[in-house]
């Protein structure tokens, strides 16, 4: 508890417990409520900059899984009824209808710890916050292909990418990693391998996906999950769904649970006190983050003590509207080094990735991994939200952009929401349209209608 911080002031935060449980850790500084999510024996905080704001999005998230799962099942219900089916035709309907209605029973289950269900309430939103709680590109299983890899193919990818971090290390360099940070965990393979074999003190991992998270803190903690995989490219009938038995490898000493921590939050705002920690690692991040990388750089320095490593491994692939920010691997490790860091060593390699073996899609990756150590402090940047006037004043017209009209083609409700849109509406106008039309609360739209906006402007 002494690591973390108020992501919003970065003021220590303190426990309020329930008997020996800590349901919420509060901020002295601005007087923020951070709940906390209890898995077996982990306490896992949320601290996104506006809770309420990221849970209702990833409650969103998670009804659109379930929508999305049922539609599916509807489609495969439907071609089951289907005059002149084969055997084969039949058993592969059948086998994955079955699994899609597992999956939402499996997902649903791993989630129950955030209280996520259709009766979920959208909590009171910081309108200073809105759109800065999760990003607009992530969804629940945007990344469910890397729990395989990461607990279920044991095909190499791994060791593949582990060995590619262990090409930054000089002959002879002690391989000792402190308090290890992992920004971006992800499912968590790559932090339990270094975990396990460089013997950090303590390991922090984030994330915020939930999805991957729980994974994590079960794997870690030696639960097997099973899970549903979907190949995109099944190789055979039986492909289209198999069921993946999620196990991490077995280790030669029981894991000290004290020397993990799992933490929900976004790696812009990481919430941790300065000089935290030995080594921060940024595994498969950089050109995914929603902001430029001069921005996050002075994050990753604010993190460690002069002195302190970061380590780096990752494919390049910006895709930012600012061409600007779409920096070759040149422009990266300079930029870095502007930063107040030196390059100890940066290394390029082919490794394989994503190659599930039930999938006929083969494909690698080249990836750049590098160590460098920072040198001198550098002032941090503020990463904000741009938040236009109507959506923080209710009661301003909101107007009719080309992005807003481009948008409208591509999702039902998206379009519905913005076809509403005449330059004289309102927020609490439209949210009372969608309301109606969907029989949702006024709160519940008005959320709706705020991010399916911020998320196109």
């Amino acid at each position: 508890m002494e690591l973390w911080a108020c992501p919003v002031c970065l003021a220590p935060l303190d426990g309020l417990a329930s008997g020996s449980i800590t349901e919420y850790l509060n901020c002295a500084g601005c007087a923020v409520r951070y709940p906390v999510c209890t898995v077996g024996d982990q306490s896992i905080p949320w601290l996104f900059t506006d809770p309420g704001g990221a849970a209702a999005d990833w409650q969103m998230r998670y009804q659109g899984f379930v929508l999305q799962n049922q539609t599916q099942r509807q489609r495969l219900q439907a071609a089951l009824c289907e005059t002149g089916l084969t055997v084969l035709n039949r058993e592969r309907l059948e086998r994955q209808l079955h699994a899609r209605e597992v999956q939402s029973q499996q997902i649903t289950e791993l989630l129950l710890p955030l209280g996520f269900s259709s009766e979920f309430e959208v909590p009171g939103v910081d309108l200073n916050r809105l759109g800065g709680s999760v990003d607009k590109n992530q969804g629940l299983l945007s990344y469910h292909n890397n729990v395989f890899r990461d607990w279920a193919w044991n095909n190499g990818e791994n060791e593949a990418q582990y060995a590619a971090l262990e090409a930054t290390y000089l002959p002879g360099e002690p391989r000792e990693l402190g308090r290890l940070l992992v920004l971006g965990a992800g499912a968590g393979r790559l932090a339990f391998d270094l975990h396990q074999s460089h013997r950090s003190t303590a390991t922090t991992l984030l994330d915020y996906n939930p999805l991957l998270l729980m994974v994590a803190s079960h794997l870690f903690s030696g639960t097997d999950i099973d899970l549903y995989e979907f190949p995109v490219a099944p190789l055979t009938s039986r492909s289209h769904a198999v069921l993946q038995r999620c196990q991490r490898p077995t280790v030669e000493q029981p894991e000290d649970t004290r020397s993990l921590g799992f933490v929900f939050a976004d790696a812009t705002k990481a919430p941790f006190a300065a000089a935290s920690f030995d080594t921060v690692l940024t595994p498969w991040l950089l050109d995914i983050l929603p902001c430029g990388l001069a921005d996050f750089v002075p994050q990753i320095n604010r993190l460690l003590p002069v002195g302190g490593i970061w380590q780096n491994t990752g494919s390049l692939v910006f895709a930012h509207a600012n061409q600007r920010w779409c920096y070759s691997e040149e422009e990266t490790l300079e930029l870095i080094e502007q930063q107040g860091f030196e390059i100890i060593r940066a290394e390029r390699r082919i490794i394989p990735y994503l190659q599930s073996p039930h999938s006929a899609h083969r494909r690698t990756e080249s990836v750049l991994s590098f160590r460098a150590r920072k040198t001198v402090e550098q002032p941090v940047r503020p990463i904000t939200a741009y938040i236009p006037d109507w959506a923080l004043q209710l009661e301003l017209p909101v107007p009719s952009t080309s992005p807003i009209a481009m948008a409208a083609a591509h999702h039902l409700l998206i379009a519905q929401v913005l076809a509403a849109i005449d330059g004289q509406r309102s927020v609490d106008e439209i949210g009372q349209l969608i309301a109606r039309k969907y029989e949702l609360s006024k709160e519940s739209a008005e959320f709706a209608v705020r991010q399916i906006l911020l998320a196109v402007e």
